[in-house]
C-alpha cells in the first residue's frame, strides 16, 4: 500500500504536456510546408507524408492526435486512407479532416461517407482549417 501511495504522489507532479501531433498527408510539397508552418505556429508537431501508404506507416507507427489528408495522392486516395485508418482499431478514434482542391460539390458528401470527420476546401482561409481541426 505504501508503493502505491507514493507512486500516487508521484503521478500528482505537474508535467508539461506534449504538444498534439498532428499528421499532414499531401502530395503538394507547397502547401503542404504552408500549412506544416501554420500547424508548428499553433504550437503542433506535425509529420508529414506525401502519400497515402507513407500516412498509413506514419499513423500507424507513432499514433498521431488528427490526421489532415489531401483527397487526391499518388497511389490511394484521401477517402481510401480515411477508410484504413477507420478499420483499424487502434486508430479508429483518430479524427481525419479531408482536404480537396475540387469545386465537386460530391466530394463532401464522399468524404464523409468514407469517414472523414470534417471536410474542407484548400482554397478555404487556413483558419477554417484551424476550425474544423479543432472542433473534430
Amino acid at each position: 500500500m505504501a508503493r502505491a501511495r507514493e507512486l500516487l504522489r508521484r503521478g500528482g507532479e505537474a508535467v508539461t504536456p506534449a504538444p498534439e501531433t498532428i499528421l499532414l498527408i499531401d502530395d503538394s510539397v507547397t502547401f503542404r510546408e504552408e500549412l506544416k508552418s501554420a500547424l508548428e505556429q499553433a504550437s503542433f508537431r506535425v509529420l508529414v507524408a506525401g502519400s497515402g501508404e507513407d500516412g498509413l506507416r506514419l499513423a500507424a507507427d507513432l499514433r498521431p492526435t488528427a490526421v489532415i489528408v489531401d483527397g487526391v495522392l499518388p497511389g490511394i486516395d484521401g477517402a481510401t486512407v480515411i477508410r484504413r485508418i477507420r478499420l483499424d482499431a487502434a486508430l479508429r478514434g483518430l479524427p481525419c479532416l479531408l482536404l480537396t482542391g475540387s469545386e465537386d460539390r460530391g466530394d463532401e458528401v464522399r468524404a464523409l461517407d468514407a469517414g472523414a470527420d470534417a471536410f474542407v476546401r484548400k482554397e478555404d482561409n487556413i483558419a477554417l482549417i484551424f476550425a474544423r481541426l479543432n472542433a473534430c
